[in-house]
């Protein structure tokens, strides 16, 4: 009985662990570690990148402060996760910049490019 509560207490602690670097707590979105485990399970060739950023967000957090741009990313992220398919990988490469990897089958990425922007254009942050 011991060897089996130790055997999940170490399965939890590596599934945290494990978690904690691989999953930004912000965004809940991947971190960029992520990238090679993800290109060692698929084929580059399946996929269609994006890399979104976002303008001027310096002055976010000068004029709003660090707490408002933290809620801005997460809102930004929230949004980018309702107009990609389910199937797309989001990955934080940066403070405010988020690589999109997309399977080819789900249509073109100027077509994905075009919806994520008009999309993102439409919500107010403030």
């Amino acid at each position: 009985l011991m060897s089996l509560l130790l055997l999940f207490f170490l399965a939890y602690r590596y599934y945290k662990i494990r978690k904690n670097l691989m999953i930004d707590t912000l965004t809940s979105v991947y971190k960029k570690q992520y990238l090679e485990e993800f290109f060692n399970r698929h084929s580059i060739d399946d996929y269609q990148a994006m890399l979104i950023d976002i303008d001027e967000f310096k002055e976010v957090n000068k004029k709003f402060g660090y707490h408002a741009g933290d809620m801005v990313i997460k809102q930004f992220t929230e949004v980018l996760l309702s107009l990609l398919p389910s199937t797309a990988v989001i990955v934080r490469v940066g403070g405010t910049e988020f690589l999109v990897l997309s399977p080819k089958e789900k249509g073109t990425v100027e077509v994905q490019a075009q919806k994520v922007f008009d999309g993102l254009k439409e919500k107010k942050y403030f």
